[in-house]
């Protein structure tokens, strides 16, 4: 029966505490390099896509909150060469002549009534809650 430390090999019980040369790169490997270049290039895609499309949602009313970050909406105004999107008072437009820039941050809110064209840009990254209700409750 042994009391205190016990000897393991030659070198003794915290022979593995020894100091440790780390690698020369810290670097992240090259597959997960690859992929923060594909997620960087979607995010940018789709902000690109969001800048050239105004939205015009006829048959709904929007109730926009953010929740983090921030973002620029262009609203009101004159949809220019616009085009149905197939769903019913859904429109697409690469511009909106006339629009007023709103910069939206966090905890902004924005009520955008039936029929209001609007497009939202954001250049970073932003959290929001939209509610869009489909038609008008009676009581």
């Amino acid at each position: 029966m042994s009391f205190g430390h016990e000897q393991h090999g030659e070198h003794g019980a915290h022979a593995h505490h020894a100091p440790r040369t780390l690698p020369a790169s810290l670097d992240a490997p090259d597959v997960l390099l690859a992929w923060r270049r594909r997620a960087l290039v979607v995010a940018v895609v789709f902000a690109l896509l969001t800048l050239f499309f105004a939205f015009t949602s006829e048959g709904r009313d929007h109730i926009i909150q953010i929740v983090d970050g921030s973002t620029l909406y262009e609203v009101g105004g004159v949809p220019k060469n616009g085009h149905s999107t197939g769903k019913p008072g859904e429109w697409l437009a690469p511009t909106s002549e006339g629009s007023k820039s709103i910069l939206m941050g966090k905890g902004d809110m924005l009520v955008l009534p039936r029929g209001t064209p609007h497009k939202r840009s954001t250049e970073d990254s932003v959290t929001l809650i939209l509610i869009s209700p489909y038609g008008v409750m009676k009581a």
